[in-house]
């Protein structure tokens, strides 16, 4: 029933795009659902032929015979892949939508596949679809498996502002989600017995209120135990919390510099010199406001990554209501264009992401974010915001405010 819940709305969402003329990517992982969701777009479109599918069975030249085709056949056309074997190593700008059929506990999984067509090239807006099936019934209808489970994915995708690498599902995330779904939660709430919290245990008192009594068993009758009472005029035992006897320098490097002052790119890229690079995430709602940020973008990462040892990939994050000058769709090819001509070869991979300003998404700060492979192989974060943006490091008529973070704070 849930599957065929999930088909019904796909070939609703299909209905809709075809009806603009544009083209879709189906990521599910089962190959019988593959085969059986092709049959019912081939028969519901009147198509010639079904869709072309790229999973694990398909080797290498194959699949990019089947994605030049896609990318070539005009209007409407719908490709089903694997989220492992279609999520990597592909680019299919001529597709706009994306539907996740198949869930992944790793939501890099899902992200990694949606950027097949977040790519540069891509002139068009791109809408991401999750069909989940819901209980009918009302009172359980929150409960349903597909909500629970978009909603521990979502859990997931917020740990990765703070974790290079989202965790893979654990047991503790299984049996949260059983309990979810089988409402085992709503009843443990109501047999097991109740435990203070610290909250209540510590509440703030108001200024001016008059000490509270102690709260002792003993008194109260909860427990009841025999206890010796303090003497007057001694204190009862308690800890002792001390400061260390000297602060040290925690490496938070921070420099303010008014119009015409020099500015300090070398100090930053010197912190990066022969570093392994794995990522940079700018995160910038005025990236691409106008040619002059957009070639502040690509002068700091030329900079940075003649610095570094190696740059693996390159993210900017960007507000598209701030680009002024041209339509957004020329300038995020006027990146990449520049991106291209100034940086070192290998390019390093690029991906822009649009973030509406809106109420939910408080886009405005700007930062940027630096994770890097130290010894042993762990990669750590190190943070650089900068007041104005990057634009402000180059154009010296603007104040700018710079601070670094590095991954640890205290020596």
């Amino acid at each position: 029933a849930q599957d065929s819940a999930r088909l019904s709305r796909v070939l609703s969402i299909l209905q809709s795009i075809a009806s603009m003329g544009e083209k879709a990517l189906i990521f599910v992982e089962d190959l019988a659902m593959q085969e059986r969701l092709a049959s019912l777009i081939q028969a519901h479109f009147g198509l010639g032929s079904p869709p072309f599918r790229i999973n694990g069975t398909v080797p290498g030249p194959l699949r990019q015979s089947f994605v030049d085709l896609f990318q070539r056949k005009p209007g409407f056309d719908v490709m089903i892949l694997s989220p492992r074997a279609g999520g990597v190593g592909l680019t299919l700008t001529a597709a706009n939508h994306v539907i996740h059929l198949s869930r992944w506990w790793n939501p890099a999984v899902e992200d990694q596949a949606t950027d097949r067509v977040f790519r540069i090239g891509q002139t068009k807006d791109v809408h991401v679809y999750l069909p989940l099936a819901v209980h009918p019934e009302p009172l359980i209808g929150d409960s349903s498996f597909d909500l629970q489970l978009d909603g521990l994915i979502e859990r997931k995708r917020q740990l990765t502002r703070d974790l290079f690498l989202p965790p893979d599902g654990s047991d503790a995330d299984l049996s949260d989600l059983f309990r979810s779904v089988s409402l085992s939660s709503d009843q443990a709430d109501q047999t097991l017995p109740r435990t203070a919290s610290l909250s209540e245990d510590y509440a703030p008192i108001p200024a001016g209120s008059p000490p509270a009594p102690p709260s002792d068993p003993a008194v109260s009758g909860e427990g009841r135990r025999d206890a010796k009472e303090t003497p007057a005029g001694r204190s009862p035992d308690r800890t002792t919390l001390s400061l260390p006897t000297k602060f040290v320098d925690n490496g938070i490097r921070l420099w303010k510099c008014g119009s015409d002052q020099e500015r300090p790119i070398q100090q930053l890229l010197d912190i990066f010199e022969d570093a392994h690079i794995v990522r940079v995430v700018i995160e910038d709602p005025y990236a691409l406001a106008h040619r002059n940020s957009r070639k502040a973008q690509a002068q700091f990462l030329k900079q940075l990554a003649l610095a570094a040892k190696t740059l693996e990939s390159v993210s900017i994050q960007y507000s598209p209501e701030s680009v002024k000058d041209v339509p957004e769709s020329e300038a995020r090819r006027s990146l990449g264009a520049l991106f291209a001509d100034y940086m070192p070869k290998p390019l390093p991979k690029l991906v822009m992401i649009r973030r509406e300003r809106r109420r939910d998404d408080d886009f405005h700060d700007r930062f940027i974010i630096l994770d890097v492979r130290h010894a042993g192989g762990a990669v750590r974060r190190h943070e650089i915001t900068i007041g104005r943006g990057i634009e402000a490091l180059y154009d010296t008529s603007k104040q700018c405010t710079v601070t670094y973070a590095p991954p640890s704070m205290i020596a």
